[in-house]
């Protein structure tokens, strides 16, 4: 064995040479990484040429000095995480003689990782405390995290720095030194530890952090590059005098955290190495003394104890102990290694960090479980693909009837009501798409059948392992369901109710004023009657004859007038009854208009009005029924007339637009208040209630109006200022039945009478 050998069997760190692109050396602590692999040496060596073949023939080819190489290995059944470290070494022609190879178990960093990755949201609380720097830095190059050992170092607060891209230029202000720092955290060197940078301060002072960088293996979502710094200012002169005493010696424990020591029987310290985790702790100049010089008793017994036991069954041996320094806990662990028959080594690392994160991760796995069996509410984790549930917590499985043991032959198409299930069947889709999904409302049946409410908030899981999982969490709203009911219920009814006092309170106006409307007539005819009687016994004065003649005039107007009212009650009767039809002829529709409205001048003079007629079209045929169309504008221009006083103007329209002809009926008279005028078309309604009315009427006519109106697919509509007056306007549509236009039906003696009766209730 030439003196390079003996020199890498004796390093405490898996290492190995490689000539001619073969590896040709191991070290024992190489071959105790892969041991459970494969069992003869020889075997081993070909199984680390097979693994790193291309690599070696990568680096060869390439004009790097030192790469670093991460693998994957299966050892025992479980996966095995290493990283290699390849060297080259030069002659005095710079040709490559050989390739050292540094291989470091980076398993439990590696499995830490991936347990951070998934409590993203709790290891940045742990790490914005952490007594060491720490930031993330995202695709676009700006800094987002920046915890409070970076404030402390540099002098910079979060507020300078988070998503601020000129930081840069702050704390490195040398274009060119900054540029090489972006490069070294580029995207495909995101993996390297003990990387140094001078930074510049906020109060000018440089320093020196180290920076450990494991991005490229342990991925965080929405982090481009995470590292951890240390402050090594007031360590570079004691590296410095190390790298002096033994430079390779000193290349291979770069990387290694870790306290390393070389113990002889006598337990005499031969050989040190001070990881960068101990070197705030323990002395360097411990060489040459004894393990009781300097640990405390129970760590001496600890050591001394396992010192014994390595030197007797020459094996690799582990334990963990804990330490306080300065009134913190600190947590170990040892690794005694036996090197040759009078030597040992040991390796301590810190795992401070480690316990603290698994120590969290179990409170917080506790915590969480606690709030899942006692919270009230349904909370419950399911497969998004077969609807099948996974799991949930006691107050779901009770309010289902359902045992723990039973939990997972519970499916969502079974407990969600059939009438809810395409509402879950969206909630789904949108699950499947990323969204959350908040506030939605179910109904379920428990397994009796027994049914009850839930409103529900969902969100989607994408962690390793749960993908497709929904995790659910669902309020029993059951009794408010309830109430609710029970109060649209109430609300209908009382709908219903004061639907049906106000039906009757108009029925009691409406029959009040009916019978006031047929008992006027009716006295004045029989008045009438009495004092024709008395006029006849004295036929033989004239002025009885005329006054004969005027009560037979009023009996005949008091006539018409129970006819209209009479006829109004059987039009709406036949209308409310579905049984009214229209007898619809084509006919010139200005022409009737024009007839109608001068057919009333005699009552406009008597009344002293004034009324105008306009016409804006010319001869348009209509399908309409003339009976129908002369009753609504003869109950316009009655109303028209009864509400207008002396001087006052009607004026009657027609126009065209869009397929309609539009007739209006305009007066200047009194109007009609605000709030009369939602019930002015209503049956049985009037402005004024009272029997001392100025104008008769019984409710009828307008709400019949708006019926005619309305048979022949036509609208009409009321606009009102009170104290100014009225405009009743309404339209037809212009079609036509395939029959010949007929003539209008307005004759001298039909007209007479229509307007009569249509005219009753307007005492001259």
């Amino acid at each position: 064995m030439n003196t390079l050998e003996k020199m890498v069997e004796s390093i405490p760190t898996p290492v190995f040479i490689i000539e001619k692109g073969r590896v040709v050396k191991l070290n024992s602590e190489m071959i105790e990484i892969i041991k459970g692999k494969l069992l003869a040496k020889e075997d081993i060596k070909k199984y680390m040429n097979d693994l790193l073949e291309k690599d070696i023939l990568r680096f060869k080819k390439s004009s790097k000095k030192v790469v670093n190489i991460r693998k994957k290995i299966v050892v025992n059944g479980r996966y095995v995480y290493l990283k290699i470290k390849l060297k080259k070494e030069f002659d005095e022609k710079n040709t490559i003689i050989r390739m050292m190879g540094v291989c470091e178990d980076i398993t439990n960093y590696v499995l830490i990782g991936k347990k951070m990755n998934k409590n993203k949201s709790k290891l940045e609380a742990i790490l914005e405390n952490m007594p060491i720097l720490m930031d993330v830095i995202d695709k676009d190059g700006n800094v987002i995290v920046w915890n409070k050992e970076c404030e402390k170092v540099t002098g910079y607060s979060k507020k300078e720095v988070i998503r601020n891209p000129k930081i840069w230029e702050k704390v490195y202000p040398d274009e060119e030194y900054r540029e090489k720092a972006k490069i070294s955290v580029s995207e495909d060197r995101l993996d390297f530890r003990d990387m140094e940078f001078d930074l510049t301060c906020k109060d000018g002072t440089i320093k020196n952090i180290a920076w450990f960088n494991i991005s490229k293996s342990v991925k965080i979502s929405g982090w481009n590059s995470w590292a951890f710094g240390i402050d090594v200012t007031h360590r570079n002169r004691t590296k410095e005098i190390l790298r002096q005493k033994s430079r390779e010696m000193n290349k291979i424990f770069e990387a290694i955290p870790d306290l390393y020591m070389r113990i002889n029987r006598e337990k005499e310290i031969v050989d040190c190495r001070v990881g960068k985790d101990f070197r705030e702790h323990v002395n360097h100049n411990i060489i040459g003394k004894r393990i009781e010089d300097i640990a405390s008793v129970e760590i001496r017994t600890l050591l001394e104890r396992k010192i014994d036991e390595n030197f007797k069954k020459n094996t690799v041996m582990e334990d963990e102990f804990s330490l306080k320094i300065n009134g913190q806990l600190y947590y170990y662990e040892v690794r005694l290694i036996p090197f040759n028959p009078e030597e040992l080594i040991i390796f301590i690392r810190d795992i401070t960090k480690r316990k603290s994160v698994e120590e969290a991760l179990k409170k917080s796995e506790e915590r969480y479980r606690k709030f899942f069996n006692i919270c009230p509410d349904y909370i419950y984790l399911y497969d998004l693909n077969t609807k099948e549930i996974i799991d949930a917590n006691p107050a779901f499985l009770s309010r289902l009837k359902v045992n723990k043991s039973k939990v997972k032959e519970l499916n969502m198409n079974n407990i969600i009501d059939p009438s809810y299930l395409e509402q879950c069947n969206n909630t789904c889709s949108k699950l499947s798409e990323g969204k959350n999904v908040k506030g939605i409302k179910f109904k379920m049946n428990d397994i009796k059948g027994e049914e009850f409410f839930v409103e529900s908030s969902c969100i989607p899981l994408s962690e390793e392992g749960l993908e497709g999982k929904v995790i659910c969490c669902s309020r029993d709203i059951t009794e408010r369901v309830h109430l609710e009911s029970i109060k649209r219920e109430a609300e209908e009814k009382s709908k219903l109710l004061r639907e049906a006092v106000e039906l009757e309170t108009i029925r009691t106006e409406f029959f009040s004023n009916i019978s006031h409307e047929l008992r006027t007539p009716i006295n004045i005819i029989l008045g009438a009657i009495q004092l024709t009687e008395i006029y006849i016994k004295s036929m033989g004065e004239t002025k009885s004859l005329d006054k004969i003649w005027n009560l037979k005039e009023r009996m005949k107007q008091n006539c018409y007038r129970l006819i209209r009212l009479v006829n109004n009650l059987i039009d709406i009767t036949r209308i409310d009854s579905g049984f009214s039809d229209l007898n619809l002829t084509n006919c010139n529709i200005e022409k009737l208009v024009e007839d109608v409205t001068l057919s009333i001048s005699d009552f406009i003079k008597l009344k002293e009005l004034n009324l105008e007629y306009r016409s804006y079209i010319d001869g348009i045929i209509i399908a309409c029924d003339q009976d129908k169309i002369e009753r609504i504008l003869l109950n316009l221009l009655s109303n028209a007339i009864k509400f207008t006083n002396k001087g006052d103007r009607i004026i009657v329209t027609m126009e065209e637009t869009d397929g309609f002809v539009l007739i209006s009926v305009k007066d200047t008279g009194i109007g009609i208040k605000e709030e009369s005028q939602k019930i002015i078309f209503d049956k049985f309604r009037q402005v004024n209630k009272s029997l001392a009315r100025r104008n008769e009427g019984s409710g009828i006519g307008l709400s019949l109006v708006k019926s005619l109106v309305e048979l022949h697919n036509g609208e009409i509509c009321l606009e009102s200022k009170y104290g100014e007056g009225s405009t009743f306007e309404f339209k037809l549509p212009i079609v036509k039945t395939n029959e010949e236009v007929k003539k209008n039906m307005w004759v001298e003696d039909s007209k007479v009478e229509k307007v009569s009766i249509e005219f009753s209730d307007i005492y001259l």
